[in-house]
């Protein structure tokens, strides 16, 4: 389902006219993430999908993007 979200997000900007998409994802630090900070997504899932990390503001949050052609 989150991979569906990511390509449509892709998609839709595309559509748009637009040359970059950006995600902020949540690191996990641990086993499991707490529900409050996993509707951000992982940035395992967004480097699936052709993302790269662009910075990293703190331990648990990662800015990531899609450069669209």
């Amino acid at each position: 389902m989150v991979r569906q979200l990511i390509k449509g997000a892709v998609g839709y900007v595309k559509d748009q006219g637009g040359t970059i998409v950006k995600a902020y994802p949540t690191v996990p630090r641990g086993k499991r993430l707490p529900p409050v900070s996993s509707y951000m997504g992982l940035p395992e899932l967004f480097a699936e999908a052709g993302f790269v990390e662009c910075a990293r503001p703190s331990q648990v949050r990662m800015i990531m993007r899609y450069y669209l052609q």
